[in-house]
């Protein structure tokens, strides 16, 4: 950030807590998550340049799509009765 001509140089500084992890981005763009995860789908979303969350996800077929939703509707009108 430049004020009148002077430099403000501006940090951040992350306190890590137990359930976060400091990982290296490759020098091809990859982190990785550990063999846990491995072969699975996650959802990468940007919160902002430079944070992300990630979630590990179930994806289906455009199919089953349909079925699933009527179940998922019938659960909620259950649940408000």
């Amino acid at each position: 950030i430049v004020l009148n001509s002077h430099v403000c140089l501006c940090y951040c500084f992350i306190v890590p807590t137990k359930n976060s992890n400091l990982r290296t981005v490759s020098k091809g763009g990859q982190i990785s998550l550990g063999k846990k995860y491995a072969g699975q789908q996650v959802l990468v979303e940007k919160i902002a340049e430079g944070s992300w969350t990630v979630q590990t996800v179930v994806t289906l077929p455009k199919t089953d799509i349909q079925k699933h939703l009527e179940i998922y509707l019938k659960n909620q009108e259950s649940e408000q009765k």
